[in-house]
């Protein structure tokens, strides 16, 4: 099973977005920066997939994380992924905790949201193909996300 566990005092790192471990007792991981927060209150829930079926559903993430939104941005870290050509992540931010997406009459989500690479689709979701990235063995990535409001 997959682990994740939010790091408050992980060093701010910029580009490039993948990095090489230094040593080799370390696996591969993945940290998830969330920034563009409007408001101090609810969870912020974060879902790894690695299944473009899955990722299309909305089901079955490989792993998850639920922070409570206490600053204006949120880091998450993935422990131990396994190298892949096939991940995308999902987030969104529940501000009243109640465990959907809410939307107004038209279906357009009331809440922030975004996906990995800071894909964006034309009505509804990205694609898995826009979102998906790679972690090569001996690396981790930094997803650096922006919150979407409509």
């Amino acid at each position: 099973m997959m682990s994740c566990k939010k790091e408050d005092n992980i060093p701010p790192l910029t580009t490039p977005i993948e990095q090489n471990i230094d040593t080799l007792e370390q696996k591969e991981y993945l940290i998830v920066k969330v920034s563009n927060i409007k408001e101090l209150k609810g969870e912020m829930k974060i879902a790894l997939y690695n299944k473009k079926s899955d990722f299309d559903k909305q089901e079955n993430p490989i792993a998850t994380a639920q922070v409570l939104v206490e600053k204006n941005v949120i880091e998450v870290r993935f422990d131990n992924i396994p190298p892949s050509k096939d991940y995308a992540v999902a987030v969104h931010h529940d501000v009243n905790m109640n465990g959907k997406i809410d939307t107004n009459l038209l279906g357009i989500p009331k809440e922030g949201f975004c996906f990995s690479n800071n894909a964006m689709g034309s009505f509804g979701p990205p694609s898995y193909e826009d979102c998906k990235f790679e972690i090569k063995p001996g690396t981790f990535v930094i997803q650096d996300l922006r919150l979407i409001f409509f």
